[in-house]
């Protein structure tokens, strides 16, 4: 039902969330990437650093070096 509804698989929703909430982590600079990926549960850093490189186009380093980061609303996640 929901991905007839919204339009992408609850694994693919699950995956954009967790790019977020990754941008968020590299903004707040507390934690380096291993301790991101330990936070959102990924055995290792690869496993993080591929999807967020196809979502965003962008390695961890770029984005984290990037002057302008850009975030999407959650509520929007969908949409995107």
């Amino acid at each position: 039902m929901f991905s007839i509804h919204e339009g992408i698989t609850i694994e693919k929703y699950f995956i954009k969330l967790k790019i977020e909430k990754v941008k968020e982590l590299i903004q707040n600079q507390e934690y380096n990437f291993t301790e991101m990926g330990q936070l959102l549960n990924y055995s290792h850093i690869n496993h993080l650093s591929r999807p967020f490189k196809v979502e965003t186009g962008l390695s961890l380093s770029q984005y984290k070096a990037e002057q302008r980061k850009v975030r999407n609303p959650l509520d929007q996640i969908v949409l995107i």
